[in-house]
């Protein structure tokens, strides 16, 4: 393996012989820079290096025909320095070979995940397709930033869809990332979603119609569990919060009341109904 002094001249005249599957030149200006060219013509820059148990190793730089002799110098420290400082250039590039896209990631490990347990699966699977993977699924993992997500709420919120809407799509993002992190993807180090707060919720009121008091009415005096009707019935002509209403006592200390003391929620009837304490 001659060791030359590398210059574009050089690079541009260097030539293997036919009889040969490659030569290989070394730079004497930077230790283990080094040209490799084919008999085809094909000359690529490659660096030699000790990784951090001693073994030699190399790292291709990038073909001759696009790359300088300075550029590959430079290139070449970095990796000697990469490979000193951590991590080896070598597995960090490898690393990034390893990862895969978010629609990937989405199709072979997400939705089966949690296809075995989430019950709204189906809801996650949605707001994937639509509206999540056409964005980023192109990216890989370790590519998708912070901005990205937040790019993609605004189109869901651009789209006229309600900040609930779009919470739901930032909270699927943001479990998919923590799912990559805990199966330790490659490439993948934080949860671009982590900086991003949810939206403000939207609490809106509405009252009942005629019509629909008069069907409420209807169905609380034919409904067999008469103990959670009329609780219903009562929360309906007091405006009392659910609790006030399934917690109230007969207080014994106002004159004309006889009942006895018992719990709304021990009877019967409000066990039937589900209705808690």
């Amino acid at each position: 393996m001659p060791k030359v002094h590398l210059t574009p001249s050089f690079v541009r005249s260097a030539a293997c012989p036919l009889d040969q599957a490659k030569i290989t030149f070394f730079d004497e200006v930077h230790t283990g820079l080094m040209l490799e060219v084919r008999p085809t013509g094909r000359k690529t820059f490659y660096q030699r290096y000790i990784d951090p148990r001693g073994n030699e190793r190399q790292l291709k730089i990038g073909p001759a025909d696009v790359i300088t002799v300075e550029q590959a110098r430079r290139k070449g420290r970095q990796i000697k320095a990469d490979a000193i400082l951590g991590p080896d250039p070598r597995d960090k590039r490898q690393e990034i070979r390893s990862s895969t896209t978010f629609a990937s990631f989405i199709r072979d490990r997400y939705l089966p995940h949690v296809r075995e347990y989430k019950r709204s699966w189906k809801t996650d699977e949605t707001l994937l397709r639509l509206h999540i993977v056409p964005v980023i699924g192109h990216l890989y993992l370790d590519e998708v930033n912070e901005e990205h997500v937040a790019e993609l709420i605004k189109i869901v919120r651009k789209k006229g869809y309600a900040i609930t809407s779009a919470n739901r799509v930032l909270v699927i993002c943001r479990y998919a990332f923590n799912l990559a992190l805990k199966w330790k993807l490659p490439g993948l180090t934080t949860n671009p979603t982590a900086p991003l707060p949810l939206g403000p919720k939207s609490h809106m009121e509405r009252y009942l119609s005629a019509e629909e008091t008069r069907r409420l009415l209807e169905s609380i005096h034919e409904d067999e569990n008469q103990v959670a009707a009329k609780a219903i019935l009562l929360l309906l002509l007091t405006g009392a919060r659910r609790n006030e209403v399934t917690q109230a006592r007969w207080d014994l200390s106002v004159p004309g009341q006889y009942s006895p003391i018992v719990p709304f929620e021990s009877s019967p009837g409000a066990a039937a109904a589900g209705l808690p304490g």
